[in-house]
């Protein structure tokens, strides 16, 4: 038998007909099953979501998921990573060096409020910039209200660090030397009033009567969360 395919090999080489190499998936086929799984996701949580919904939303075929992404648990924490890359890429330097800035114990309670006016209006270009990619922040609404396959994960990496940090920075920009529950409170209730630029973007659209966010809006926006964080701060 091994000498028949041997001859079989020589035969295609002597005639030209060597056996081609495996054809490549497109390049977009990963970014494309990537969306729509999210938007399956989004819409029918990780346990209603099927491979075979996605690869047809996806316009492709179901080994090309397994090619890429394993299996659906694969598929739906490549989702989450995305998320919170795109996250970081946005907000890593800023993040970076706050966390630097607390961990030195040299920050003062003005350049602490600086800071956090620093991380808000990143938060809100980030969040009316992808208003549009309204599944992406609906599969977190998702993740939070089911706890899927990647909700320790998001908590782990974006949720807790995140609302920790502004706690730290709203206990400093107050003067305490130890960051307490009435921070962590606070800092909970400051980011969670960020969702309308986020997760509920449309009902904020349309109650703004456009369909995206404006320069004006983030203007206005950042004034807010200012003064916010100094109401805050004003009675912490």
């Amino acid at each position: 038998m091994f000498e028949e395919h041997q001859h079989v090999r020589r035969q295609r080489r002597k005639n030209g007909t060597a056996a081609r190499p495996r054809r490549q998936p497109p390049a977009d086929t990963r970014p494309r099953i990537l969306d729509a799984a999210m938007e399956c996701f989004a819409q029918r949580g990780f346990s209603g979501a099927t491979t075979r919904a996605i690869a047809a939303e996806a316009g492709v075929t179901l080994p090309a998921i397994a090619y890429h992404f394993g299996n659906k648990e694969g598929l739906h924490h490549a989702c989450a990573r995305v998320i919170l890359g795109r996250y970081q890429d946005r907000m890593s330097p800023v993040v970076t060096a706050a966390r630097a800035a607390v961990r030195s114990g040299a920050l003062t309670a003005a350049g602490a409020r600086d800071i956090l006016l620093e991380i808000m209006q990143g938060l809100i270009e980030a969040f009316m910039q992808e208003a549009g990619e309204t599944h992406q922040s609906r599969f977190v609404s998702r993740e939070l209200s089911d706890r899927g396959p990647a909700y320790e994960y998001l908590m782990k990496e974006l949720w807790r660090p995140g609302v920790l940090l502004v706690a730290d920075l709203l206990a400093i920009a107050s003067g305490r030397d130890a960051t307490t529950d009435r921070d962590k409170t606070a800092a909970l209730m400051f980011l969670s009033s960020l969702t309308a630029l986020s997760n509920q973007s449309a009902i904020s659209l349309s109650i703004l009567d456009r369909s995206r966010f404006t320069d004006s809006d983030r203007v206005i926006a950042g004034q807010l969360a200012g003064g916010m964080i100094d109401g805050l701060l004003e009675h912490g």
